[in-house]
Formats: structure tokens, C-alpha cells, sequence
């Protein structure tokens, strides 16, 4: 949202804005690994890898079960932080460029119901989680704190810079741009965009990175 002061740099050239925006981007997933603490959309490639990698130390109902429990317990966690997050930022972007911008994001973000471009939303989230989850599984690799942050830089970037859709970043963005004034219902915000973006994220990470690492990693 820091992008939003600079508008006139966002008019004359928006390509080196949205990557200058992006750079900051990757600060809350490192705080999350660093942290150890969970998020919803790394859940979604951590939560299918039992049932990708053919476990056989639990059934396929525990499975279920686990996945259902980690998948409800970090959506509601993170819904409940993100919300009150947004409202404590939201006295922070009373006032324009600020308050202009995350309205606009948020009409953005919640206009693929109204357009029938639900699709988009979804194949945009397939793209945003196949990148988010990809960062989580390059960060797992290193064993230092930089190393781990410069892992996880470029493919968090690079979604953002790209537009992609991520639904914990939109229980933020969404509602701080309500916040702020935009005209947005609740249907718009959870059936136009956090059903479709969820569901894309959960393909994303549990087919292109769950799915798809396991395999080549087993064959080597």
C-alpha cells in the first residue's frame, strides 16, 4: 500500500511501480517463516503432502481430518488477525493518496463477479499459490535467516508483481479498502472473490507444488 503515495509514478510508469511495490512485498512471508507461525495458503501444499507422497502411517479419513483441522483452524486464525488488521490500518489511510488507492484496490479485487470473469480470479489464484508455496519450499532449504528471506524473495515478487490473486493478502486489502469508503457488500468480498481465490490457491499449491515437487523429487 506504500505504492499508493506515489501516483504519479503509478500514472508514467506503472511496470516499475508495481515491481517497486512488490519488492516490500516478501517483508510479511518472511516474518511468517522466521516466525514460525502459519498461514493459510503454505497449509495448502503442507496439508496434501500425506495424501501426494502416498503416506500410509495414517488413513485416508485421518488425513481428511487432519486437513480439514489445519485448513479451518489457520482460515479462521488468519481471517480473524487479518480483519483486525485492516481496521486498525485503515485510521492510518484516512487520507488521500492512501485511502484512494486501497479503495481502488479493493474495487478491483472484487469486480470479477460483477464482469463473469470468476475464472480469472481463480487461474490468477492457481499462479499466486504455486509461487507462494514455491517460496515456502525454496525457504525450507536454507538454514541461516538471510538465506531463508533471500529464498523466498524473488517468487513472492514476482506474484505481486504480476497481480496474482493470494487470499490471505485480500482478507487484508479487501476490508481495509471497506474500510476506507469503497462500496463493496459482503457478497462481493466473500463469493467474488475469496470463494473462487481460495479454491485457486488450494489447487496451486496442493497440485503444482504438493503434487508435482513429490514426484520429481522421488524419481531422483
Amino acid at each position: 500500500l506504500l505504492g499508493g503515495g506515489t501516483p504519479m509514478l503509478q500514472e508514467s510508469l506503472p511496470g516499475l511501480h508495481a515491481v517497486a511495490s512488490a519488492l516490500i512485498f516478501p517483508i510479511g512471508l518472511s516474518s511468517i517463516v522466521l516466525t514460525q507461525t502459519d498461514m493459510l495458503t503454505s497449509s495448502m501444499m503442507y496439508a496434501t503432502l500425506p495424501f501426494t507422497s502416498g503416506d500410509k502411517r495414517k488413513s485416508t479419513t485421518e488425513k481428511a481430518e487432519n486437513l480439514a483441522k489445519l485448513w479451518g483452524t489457520n482460515f479462521v486464525g488468519n481471517f480473524i488477525g487479518c480483519l483486525g488488521f485492516a481496521c486498525l490500518a485503515s485510521t492510518l489511510f484516512i487520507n488521500d493518496p492512501f485511502s484512494s488507492f486501497a479503495q481502488a484496490i479493493a474495487i478491483k479485487k472484487t469486480s470479477y463477479l460483477a464482469t463473469g470473469t470468476t475464472m480469472t480470479a481463480f487461474g490468477k489464484a492457481v499462479g499466486a499459490n504455486w509461487l507462494v508455496c514455491l517460496a515456502i519450499f525454496q525457504a525450507a532449504t536454507a538454514t541461516t535467516s538471510p538465506g531463508k528471506m533471500a529464498a523466498l524473495w524473488l517468487p513472492i515478487t514476482t506474484f505481486v508483481a504480476l497481480g496474482l490473486e493470494h487470499s490471505v493478502a485480500n482478507m487484508f486489502l479487501i476490508p481495509l479498502g471497506m474500510f476506507c469508503g469503497a462500496d463493496i457488500s459482503v457478497n462481493e468480498f466473500l463469493v467474488g472473490n475469496l470463494l473462487p481465490v481460495g479454491l485457486g490457491n488450494a489447487f496451486g499449491g496442493s497440485v503444482f507444488v504438493s503434487l508435482l515437487h513429490w514426484q520429481y523429487l522421488m524419481k531422483k
